[in-house]
């Protein structure tokens, strides 16, 4: 039997039971150590005939790994810290589904280009932090359709009333 709390792994990723509320179970992605160059994160997984809603990227998962060169994530939200000081990290994909970038979720990655998904609409978690500080980021493109985000003449990242101004690209 499945109960909040208990970790189990599918595809070599780490999941921990958060809720197990019929028809809303939901695991995060915990804290691991990665040796794949590949990560894939996806919005469901099933375990012991359960099929679980990926709600978080944990804070810190893979800070600081060095091996992952790619990611494609689907799940809701990313935490703070999830992929910061990812260096290597080249080419990151977030699929449609993800909602929420946390403070320094992406802090210190080696991509120099980022789509923002139609489904993407909260970019920090107290107003004032932005998810992509100090990387080689020279574009930000936002998927046709997002109702809540769009790019500058000046390449930087705004809420669509551009009234709000959440990151600029470093190079």
């Amino acid at each position: 039997v499945v109960s909040v709390g208990d970790e189990f792994t599918v595809d070599g990723v780490k999941y921990q039971v958060k809720s197990m509320t019929s028809g809303a179970e939901k695991v995060w992605v915990t804290q691991q150590e990665w040796t794949s160059a590949t990560l894939v994160i996806p919005d469901s997984v099933t375990y012991d005939a359960i099929k679980f809603a990926v709600e978080y990227v944990d804070q810190r998962a893979f800070r600081n790994n060095t091996t992952i060169t790619s990611l494609d994530v689907a799940a809701h939200k990313i935490n703070s810290f999830a992929f910061e000081g990812c260096s290597n990290l080249t080419d990151v994909t977030l699929r449609e589904g993800v909602t929420t970038l946390y403070r320094d979720a992406f802090k210190g990655i080696a991509a120099t280009s980022i789509t923002l998904p139609a489904s993407l609409k909260d970019l920090d978690e107290y107003g004032y932090f932005c998810p992509f500080p100090d990387n080689n980021l020279t574009e930000f493109v936002v998927a046709e359709g997002n109702p809540y985000l769009t790019v500058g003449e000046d390449g930087a990242l705004y809420n669509k009333a551009m009234t709000r101004i959440y990151a600029f690209p470093f190079n």
